[in-house]
């Protein structure tokens, strides 16, 4: 293609420096490599350039890997897809013991994401974690976002539960069969599953947070093992990506396989997650991809088969999006083949305020940067872009939600096929102290949650398994609803609390529903030192 590296470098321009991270990039053409480079600094400290050979954590890109291992332990018959969670692991919760391998690959098991229960338990991405702890943290759990294969709902504690699967099916460890089954016979030399933070990985980049003055070093001290804990370069995931454009014999079931799709029940609607991968659409084009994310690591890997077309961008600073530069290098190189962006009416823009939903505990802030929509919700800001002349989409990935104008509110579709309509609040609520002050248990995250407060305003401070935090803000929304701002860093993450009642009218307990847990009911405590 003409000026081909001109453009591509052009999308890259704002990292092409050397006094910041940046990124490394590989564009495939079939299964030809057409463009691969570095942008920025592997190390601020050391002043060492990235380069294609530059390790990085791709984060949950390992998902797929963790799918395909599963895949070819069925293949040779020690074990099936739809075998239950509980004849592997024990002991199980009920809830957990009969939830299938293949509905555990799909995220479709409503499990609570065990990163998120880290937060909640008081603790942060920064203190020392093992995976027995978390392990444990996740088969405590009393209950689920929602039953079974009824909706997608991403869960990292998925493929930390398969990784213990896939162990004691093969008799080994994860890293062994990873290297043994796939990475070996693929030349993927510079790749390799690191489950402790505190390995030394030669050629490593150093993750870094972006912040008002400059850059400082990302923390992250937890174990990650199937759901998020290789390292690999855009060389090597080059190789993986070829080998899925033309497998080779032994890896042909596998790596076809991971694109399966099933569909929910009872609504017969397609899951858009298949076996680590997920399915979308791009201005008018089928995806293939994945993303991945862990404080300081950003990663995409992106397929267009119709455009035979891929793309796959890591980086080492979070203020670089993968997902939105993997798009612009698309853009850059076939615009002309991609469906135009849709003009929306003028009535069709979503007012700027709070919109709530009271059965799910649901609140989206909607406001206007920059002359166009922004959806705020569960503390992750989105950009909203149309989809038509009437709708919107949130650009967060393949799992869009889309946003249109409901009468007296705002209307939410999921790709589940599930919609809701949020009333339009006119104000958040002044609530006095009293309706939400008090200590409550919350046995599934150990400890308690404390709500106190300093005048008129509202704190939460926790004190779980983990470690203590806070405090944190808690925000009146209605009468018997706050919500609540935890940060564990770099993230900040909102939950709802919603207050249930006795009949006499004192509070009983708080139901939290947040991104990734959901419905978890944290029990009021009486008593003489209330």
């Amino acid at each position: 293609m003409p000026n081909l590296d001109k453009r591509l470098d052009f999308v890259f321009r704002d990292w092409d420096h050397d006094d910041r991270p940046g990124a490394a990039v590989a564009v495939l053409k079939g299964t030809k490599t057409i463009y691969s480079r570095g942008f920025g600094l592997a190390s601020l400290e050391h002043g060492l350039p990235i380069s294609v050979d530059t390790r990085f954590r791709i984060a949950s890109i390992t998902k797929q890997f963790t799918c395909a291992l599963v895949l070819q332990l069925a293949e040779d018959g020690k074990l099936s897809l739809d075998d239950p969670l509980g004849k592997f692991l024990a002991p199980v919760a009920p809830f957990a013991a009969n939830l299938s391998l293949r509905t555990l690959m799909h995220n479709a098991s409503g499990l609570h994401d065990h990163l998120a229960l880290v937060a909640l338990a008081g603790g942060g991405f920064d203190r020392r974690l093992r995976e027995p702890a978390l392990n444990d943290l996740i088969l405590r759990q009393r209950g689920v976002n929602f039953q079974a294969d009824t909706a997608f709902g991403y869960s990292n504690a998925n493929f930390l539960l398969l990784t213990r699967v896939v162990e004691k099916v093969a008799g080994q460890s994860f890293e062994a069969l990873l290297r043994q089954r796939l990475l070996a016979p693929l030349g993927m030399d510079d790749t390799a599953l690191v489950r402790e933070p505190e390995t030394v990985v030669p050629n490593l980049a150093t993750p870094y947070v972006k912040t008002a003055n400059g850059y400082r070093r990302a923390l992250f001290a937890l174990d990650v093992t199937g759901d998020g804990g290789m390292v690999s370069t855009v060389a090597d995931l080059a190789k993986w990506m070829r080998a899925m454009v033309k497998p080779p014999p032994r890896l042909k079931a596998t790596l076809e396989g991971l694109a399966t799709r099933d569909s929910f029940r009872p609504s017969r609607v397609a899951n858009r997650y298949a076996f680590g991968l997920e399915h979308g659409i791009f201005r008018g084009v089928g995806t293939i991809s994945h993303g991945g994310l862990l404080p300081g690591w950003r990663a995409e890997f992106l397929r267009i088969p119709e455009l035979d077309l891929g793309v796959i961008v890591t980086a080492n600073v979070d203020a670089l999006d993968p997902l939105v530069q993997a798009r612009r290098v698309v853009e850059a190189m076939v615009k002309p083949q991609l469906a135009p962006i849709p003009v929306p009416k003028p009535h069709a823009t979503p007012e700027p305020g709070h919109y709530w939903h009271e059965a799910s505990g649901t609140l989206v802030l909607i406001e206007r940067r920059d002359g166009a929509p922004r959806a705020t919700m569960w503390g992750t800001p989105m950009r909203l872009q149309p989809v038509d002349a009437t709708r919107w989409v949130a650009v967060r990935g393949v799992f869009p939600l889309t946003f249109s104008v409901a009468e007296g509110g705002l209307r939410i579709e999921s790709s589940n096929g599930r919609g809701m309509v949020l009333e339009r609040l006119k104000r958040l609520v002044k609530t006095g102290p009293h309706d939400l002050v008090g200590r409550y248990h919350a046995p599934e995250l150990g400890g308690e949650w404390i709500v106190t407060h300093e005048g008129r305003t509202l704190e939460l401070q926790i004190r779980g398994d983990f470690g203590a935090s806070g405090p944190w803000p808690v925000t009146p929304i209605t009468a018997d609803a706050a919500e609540v701002t935890i940060v564990s860093p770099p993230w900040t993450a909102t939950y709802v609390i919603r207050r249930r009642r006795y009949d006499t009218g004192w509070t009983s307990s708080l139901v939290l529903t947040g991104a990734r847990v959901q419905n978890m009911v944290l029990k009021r405590i009486y008593g003489d030192d209330e």
